[in-house]
């Protein structure tokens, strides 16, 4: 288990193959990291309230997660690009306390 805010580039990351059906590990290629000052608690993760969850089945926005809370404490987000692999497929999963599988990070709006 890494901590989000100690992934460095070229470090490996357990996520979910949603085609073969298992957890498989994708290389970290690009770490950085953001002041953000709004969060949305997602089974007990800070996450950023547009992050890409999986959640009741399908993915969704953080601030769509059926009693996801709010936080307005100022911290960091850090924001994780993986390695996509022969899937296509760019998540890994929060995995301190309920493990949540969260998306590799994408910059469009939400």
């Amino acid at each position: 288990m890494i901590p989000a805010g100690a992934v460095k580039v070229g470090d490996w990351l357990r996520g979910r193959s949603f085609k073969s059906g298992v957890d498989v590990f994708r290389k970290a290629i690009q770490v950085r990291s953001v002041e953000s000052s709004i969060w949305r608690i997602v089974a007990a993760h800070k996450v950023s309230p547009c992050e890409a969850v999986y959640a009741e089945g399908q993915w969704m926005p953080a601030y769509r997660v059926p009693g996801a809370s709010v936080d307005t404490i100022r911290g960091v987000k850090v924001l994780i690009s993986l390695e996509s692999d022969e899937n296509d497929e760019q998540n890994y999963w929060l995995v301190e306390g309920t493990a949540l599988l969260i998306h590799n990070m994408m910059m469009s709006p939400c």
